[in-house]
């Protein structure tokens, strides 16, 4: 090597030398169809999408009204929601920003709670269902049924299977969010790290979620054949371990962070997961 390299390769950790990856710090804009655009609000709460990761507007301009709706799901208040997001929307549209943005959201947000208003049989918080069936499908004699939910029914008569969803909806929502942040490390060109942190805490709330509604409680049953415990063990002790490992196997990205530091990472990232189940 030349004298200019050998000097540069022992300086190379000298601030002097680092070179700045000018896309992590140039400003970005969010470009999304008209309908999505107002949902940019919310991912600017949470920072804008640098240049290296996906912009998760669309998914949220998604889930965030659907969410919404599961929980506050009312005819009545849906309507009122419409309506008055449409009037902020319409007054605020010349002004734009956030507030423009914010009033389509409540429109959205209202239709909705207004369509699950229909599932929960809600109308400005009484429970209608009866008078809707009635009329139109004689709920009594032929209920109709919901796939997981149950039946259009009160949901109060329903609570387990009720809870039962949320909690699939809500396994669904953090994954979806993983599956992001995996294709964000696959954009950085950081693939262990998609595959070491992403996949495996994918691999062990979904393992988790399973092995508790599959196989309950029955300490006995995970580990009998064809031992469902391993659902959970495996991609638990995957996350703990894969980060140190990359570090003794010189991934670049890893060098920075100390043997330590990535095992206790690890450990609080499974602890974190398992109590999401």
């Amino acid at each position: 090597p030349t004298l200019k390299e050998d000097y540069l390769k022992q300086n190379e950790n000298s601030d002097l030398y680092k070179e700045e990856d000018l896309r992590e710090s140039t400003p970005t804009i969010m470009k999304n169809f008209f309908l999505i655009r107002p949902f940019e609000t919310i991912t600017r709460l949470y920072g804008t999408p640098t240049y290296s990761e996906i912009d998760p507007t669309l998914v949220i301009a998604f889930t965030f009204p659907i969410l919404f709706g599961l929980m506050f799901g009312d005819i009545g208040h849906g309507l009122i929601l419409i309506i008055a997001g449409l009037i902020g929307g319409l007054v605020f549209r010349k002004r734009g920003g956030d507030t423009a943005n914010f009033s389509w959201i409540i429109f959205f947000c209202g239709w909705a709670a207004f369509f699950t208003g229909f599932l929960y049989g809600e109308f400005l918080g009484h429970h209608e269902i009866e008078i809707f069936g009635t009329v139109l499908w004689n709920f009594e004699e032929n209920p109709i049924i919901i796939p997981i939910i149950g039946t259009l029914n009160n949901p109060l008569d329903n609570i387990m299977s009720v809870f039962t969803f949320a909690i699939y909806i809500g396994v669904f929502h953090i994954n979806l969010g993983w599956i992001i942040q995996f294709l964000n490390y696959w954009k950085q060109k950081r693939k262990y790290l998609g595959f070491s942190d992403s996949l495996m805490k994918i691999l062990l709330l979904t393992g988790g979620t399973i092995l508790i509604f599959g196989f309950g409680f029955d300490i006995y049953g995970w580990l009998s054949p064809p031992y469902p415990i391993l659902l959970t063990l495996i991609p638990g002790v995957l996350l703990l371990l894969l980060k140190p490992l990359g570090k003794i196997f010189k991934i670049s990205y890893l060098q920075e962070e100390s043997f330590g530091g990535l095992l206790g990472e690890g450990s609080i990232e499974a602890f974190d997961t398992v109590l999401s189940v």
